[in-house]
């Protein structure tokens, strides 16, 4: 490997490392309330997991969303809405944030051999 690679790999493996790390911070801290249209999303799931059916756009503006992600949530969606911050509902676009990174490091690894 040449001193060029090394050092692009240094780079990438820091900034892989960086981002990790703030997805797991993120995770822990962020209440997904917060977001523009948290409460949207989060109704969303709810109707998945407590009504077992898809909403329809007169109950939700974010029913047009493909499902795929919100099936994900439903085990991951407390059975209590009070404090999502931190619930195991963030673990689920960490991992797939984590895995996007890890997936595009390989990529890289492959584009630079």
């Amino acid at each position: 490997m040449t001193k060029s690679q090394w050092s692009w790999w240094s780079i990438t493996v820091i900034a892989l490392v960086a981002g990790i790390i703030l997805r797991f911070h993120q995770a822990s801290v962020w209440n997904p309330y917060w977001g523009y249209d948290g409460g949207a999303h989060i109704e969303y799931v709810r109707v998945l997991k407590e009504e077992r059916r898809l909403p329809t756009l007169t109950e939700s503006y974010v029913a047009w969303h493909e499902p795929l992600f919100y099936v994900l949530a439903v085990p991951l969606l407390p059975n209590t809405f009070e404090d999502l911050r931190g619930s195991a509902v963030n673990a689920l676009p960490t991992g797939i944030g984590i895995l996007t990174m890890l997936l595009l490091a390989s990529w890289t690894w492959v584009r630079t051999k």
